[in-house]
């Protein structure tokens, strides 16, 4: 991995202090929708945060949009070899210093207000490891696509629930979370079987807390033909095992945290 952070290096005492927020952003060959998702997200952080971009050997312009913001809030990192659209998430989320992890998807439009809401509802309750909001789906042109997405009432569910249900099917989407650090090290390394980020992170996020649903739409997520998406890139068969794993993987925490 090369670090090519597109800005010098302005650490001093003060910028020592914790971020307050990270965001972690997964990109590959992100050109055509990236610098708008971008934009969106610089324009809800104060200037101590940061958004960690790790790039999965891009062929287009991706970086070279990334650099030109000249930001110091920006971290871009290049991966030396193509590792996946996992594995470049668990990467970025390993890197974050945040108290406060947002997951962003590289074509997708946050709506203003999300941080400051989101991190208000941290403040409900000291169990909650994860806050998940509503999205609204829109197309390359930013149309509304109704009817794409759950929406989910606000306030928190019981996480032993939560994991029944995601026994059947996965609950959330990525680009709509954001983590508390607390017990972050616990959500590494991720299991081989895990073939969607989010899926692992909501596992970790009931077994280690509480999930609170925020009913606002935080953000625009952008539908187009070419979505990163796991599914695209796996047969049927592969995906079949895989969530059997992660069955598993659910089980077994259960268990866990009914004898906890």
């Amino acid at each position: 991995m090369t670090n090519i952070s597109n800005v010098k290096d302005r650490r001093s005492a003060g910028a020592a202090v914790q971020p307050r927020v990270s965001v972690c952003l997964a990109s590959h060959n992100g050109g055509k929708f990236i610098r708008e998702q971008v934009e969106s997200i610089l324009s809800e952080l104060s200037p101590m945060d940061e958004v960690i971009v790790c790039d999965d050997c891009s062929t287009d312009a991706t970086c070279s949009i990334i650099m030109s913001f000249n930001d110091p809030r920006i971290k871009l990192l290049i991966n030396n070899k193509n590792i996946g659209y996992v594995k470049n998430f668990e990467k970025a989320l390993s890197l974050a210093k945040g108290k406060f992890i947002f997951l962003s998807d590289q074509d997708d439009i946050w709506v203003a207000g999300k941080v400051e809401k989101v991190l208000a509802a941290f403040q409900k309750d000291h169990d909650i490891t994860l806050v998940y909001h509503n999205l609204e789906s829109v197309d390359a042109f930013g149309k509304v696509l109704h009817g794409k997405f759950p929406k989910y009432s606000e306030g928190a569910i019981n996480s032993f629930t939560f994991l029944i249900r995601q026994l059947f099917k996965a609950q959330i989407f990525g680009c709509a979370c954001c983590l508390s650090r607390r017990r972050l090290d616990s959500l590494f390394p991720f299991p081989a079987s895990v073939y969607a980020h989010d899926h692992w992170i909501s596992v970790w996020a009931a077994v280690n807390g509480r999930i609170f649903f925020l009913n606002d739409v935080l953000a625009k997520h952008r539908k187009h033909d070419s979505n990163l998406s796991p599914e695209k890139h796996l047969s049927y068969k592969t995906i079949f095992k895989f969530r059997n794993y992660l069955t598993l993987q659910i089980i077994i925490a259960i268990y866990r945290r009914v004898l906890g």
